[in-house]
């Protein structure tokens, strides 16, 4: 299992909490799994850092020469708007973070 610092533990620790505050709002399940996928693929993807503007920008941009397999004989890049998805659920989740002045 992967060792977290105190403050990836704190902002997994917000993650939960986010997730729960959209459970509270009624977002539907599938938001619910499109804001932990990317959150938490970016989580991972800074570790050990916290996050920040550059590294949030670092992320985003590795995402666009990213690709995945539909099946065993393709492989794609992730589309514009998969990319502007990552990219909207970050942006709700960091004006969460500064609502709650974290």
């Amino acid at each position: 299992m992967l060792e977290l610092l105190p403050n990836q533990n704190s902002f997994t620790r917000h993650l939960k909490d986010f997730l729960d505050k959209c459970i509270v709002e009624g977002k539907s399940p599938a938001t619910l799994r499109i804001y932990d996928k990317w959150i938490s693929e970016y989580l991972n993807f800074i570790y050990p850092e916290t996050p920040n503007k550059s590294n949030t920008l670092s992320y985003l941009a590795s995402l666009k020469n990213r690709r995945y397999s539909t099946t065993v004989k393709k492989d794609n890049p992730y589309s514009a708007s998969t990319l502007h998805q990552a990219f909207r659920s970050l942006r709700t989740w960091f004006n969460w973070l500064a609502s709650e002045e974290e």
